[in-house]
């Protein structure tokens, strides 16, 4: 079959990794940009605090890797029930629910984290 031949899946692979290079760097470009403020906490102290959005960056930089999860996942259940002489479609399975699990409660927690911010005296 020529769709799993080594040159077309080289290619493919290296137009995943584009696409993932892509993002990083438009939403490094965009979201990352950091913002400073001067900040007096008292009469003879200033101090020089970073402020960023973090969180839309780096849910732009995970997209594909959340859409690669998902269609892995997708295609790991699917193939759940094949014959024995396939049996490393179980590993597979396992290990990506695992991920989901292991992703989802990344997520959360890090978006419910407050805002960290660098502070330079």
């Amino acid at each position: 079959m020529e769709l799993i031949s080594l040159p077309l899946q080289v290619m493919i692979t290296g137009i995943i990794i584009a696409a993932e290079i892509t993002m990083v760097s438009v939403s490094t470009i965009i979201y990352s940009v950091a913002d400073t403020t001067q900040v007096h906490p008292s009469t003879n102290v200033t101090q020089l605090t970073c402020r960023e959005n973090p969180h839309m960056g780096m849910l732009i930089s995970f997209g594909l890797d959340l859409l690669l999860i998902a269609m892995c996942t997708l295609y790991a259940f699917k193939t759940r029930n094949l014959p024995e002489n396939f049996n490393e479609a179980k590993f597979i399975g396992f290990t990506m629910y695992t991920t989901c699990v292991i992703w989802l409660a990344f997520v959360v927690l890090h978006l419910s984290t407050e805002k960290m911010v660098c502070r330079f005296t």
